[in-house]
Parts: structure tokens; sequence; C-alpha cells
């Protein structure tokens, strides 16, 4: 990777490596780098789960407990995707 930024990042000798003072700034920046790459990853799958959640939709039943016949033939002509069961809260 040296030749990439133009600097070198490492001193090498006898006793092993070590690194410049831009290698240690390079490499922190690096490492800044990679933890933000995992919280895109993160975000993304996130929202990736959210895409295939079921919505969950709830209304305060009148006084005849549900909707009518009526009302719920209207919803499903308009929305004949939209499947489900009500379901008593109380």
């Amino acid at each position: 990777m040296e030749p990439e930024p133009g600097v070198r990042l490492f001193d090498r000798h006898t006793g092993g490596v070590t690194t410049t003072a831009a290698g240690r700034d390079i490499v922190a920046e690096a490492r800044r780098a990679l933890r933000q790459a995992d919280r895109i990853r993160v975000l993304a799958e996130r929202h990736r789960q959210s895409d295939t959640r079921v919505p969950r939709v709830g209304f305060e039943a009148g006084s005849t407990g549900g909707l009518s016949a009526r009302a719920r033939g209207g919803f499903a002509r308009r929305r004949p995707g939209v499947r489900g069961e009500p379901k008593r809260l109380d």
C-alpha cells in the first residue's frame, strides 16, 4: 500500500518493522473507514429486514363489535392484496 499514498508507512530494520507517523495516521483512518463500512452494512441489513415485515393495522370497532360485511367487502375490493383476520384487542 505504500506506493499509493506516496509516503513510507513502515520502517523496516533487522529487528522487524515499525510504523512511521504517517503509517499510524493512515492505519487509524483505515480503521475508521472499516468501522464505517460495518455500520453501513448493519444499516442496510436493518432496512432490508424492515422491507419484509408485515404491517399491522388496528382500529377501534364501533358498538357492533367489528366491521360490517359491506365495509369488509368494500375494503377487499379496493385493497385485494391485503389479507388478515380481525383480532380483538381487549
